[in-house]
């Protein structure tokens, strides 16, 4: 809601911001998994949990998510 606020109401600008944070946040989230768990071993439900602290400064000022959009 806050993006589409700062967005003036604009819903592709809004999506376009939403979907480049939850890129950004689920990739941290697979990395860090990745780095805390040993060889071999599954991951853990303590290291899958999305890193969302970790990326206050994404969800804060999102990046810009290359997509194109069409107009309906």
């Amino acid at each position: 809601m806050a993006y589409f606020d700062k967005s003036g109401g604009k819903l592709d600008e809004t999506i376009l911001k939403v979907l480049g944070t939850l890129q950004v946040v689920l990739k941290r989230t697979i990395d860090y998994a990745k780095s805390a768990t040993k060889e071999g071993d599954k991951f853990g439900a303590k290291n899958k949990e999305l890193r969302l602290l970790q990326s206050k400064d994404v969800i804060e000022h999102p990046p810009k998510f290359d997509a194109e959009c069409y107009k309906l």
